[in-house]
């Protein structure tokens, strides 16, 4: 386990140097002795590589439940540039996503490493929902250029599907015939936690639902915005069927 000082502004963590090594063994003494004094055992708290204090898994991971006053005690001996990415997390539920989305990226940006954040947004999340708002705003930051490009160009739907017998009329004789069918294709930005929500409410609707030959699901499709660009479609539009039948994925 490795600790840090009181005063973490003190210490100049060098590239190649241990947190250890920089802070002496005098520094981590002297925050053992402020852990036992604030009621906290000495292996309660860890620190990485990157300089992310944390607290132990003996001590238990992520927010845990209690009244953060702990993670708020690490928090204090943090360098100030993680130390504020900690706190916003901390009160992440008295606080728009948007807010936390828009931390993430000027630590990002002002060079907080991925690994660093993680750890901090693992550790410091004070609900399910705001670790994942934040995760999210991680892997949109971290995209490639490629990844980029093709999300800029192409619209994703989302949609419950199933195989449906539908009427047709040949030589004056109604028949019927298996056909995908959707219920309201909505177009949704995956970097969106609220539009995310969505998935969830689909998925949970097919679980409860009889569809036809138990063929129902929640789909996905990502299409070209020049061939589909409105916010939802009632139906699969005519000139997009087969496009939309062999490019779909389950969700």
């Amino acid at each position: 386990m490795k600790l840090v000082p009181e005063s973490l502004n003190e210490i100049s963590f060098e590239r190649g140097q241990s947190p250890k090594a920089a802070m002496g063994i005098g520094l981590v003494d002297k925050l053992h002795k402020a852990l036992e004094k604030a009621g906290y055992e000495k292996t309660d708290a860890e620190i990485s590589t990157n300089g992310v204090i944390h607290p132990s898994d003996s001590y238990g991971s992520g927010y845990g439940g209690d009244d953060g006053s702990f993670h708020k005690f690490l928090a204090g001996y943090m360098e100030p540039k993680k130390a504020a990415i900690a706190k916003i997390l901390l009160r992440g539920k008295n606080q728009p996503s948007k807010s936390i989305q828009e931390a993430i990226k000027e630590a990002y940006e002002d060079g907080i490493s991925v690994e660093s954040l993680e750890l901090l947004i693992d550790h410091y999340s004070e609900s399910d929902s705001t670790k994942t708002a934040a995760k999210i705003q991680i892997a949109k930051l971290t995209r490639t250029k490629e990844k980029e490009k093709f999300e800029d160009e192409y619209n994703t739907y989302i949609f419950i599907g199933y195989t449906d017998k539908v009427p047709v009329e040949v030589n004056g004789k109604q028949y019927y015939e298996d056909k995908f069918v959707v219920e309201n294709m909505v177009k949704i930005d995956m970097y969106n936690p609220g539009d995310l929500q969505m998935v969830s409410g689909m998925k949970l609707r097919t679980r409860y639902q009889n569809y036809p030959g138990d063929s129902g699901g929640t789909w996905a499709v990502k299409v070209p915005k020049e061939l589909m660009d409105e916010d939802s479609y009632h139906e699969i539009p005519g000139n997009m069927q087969d496009i939309v039948e062999k490019y779909k994925f389950k969700i």
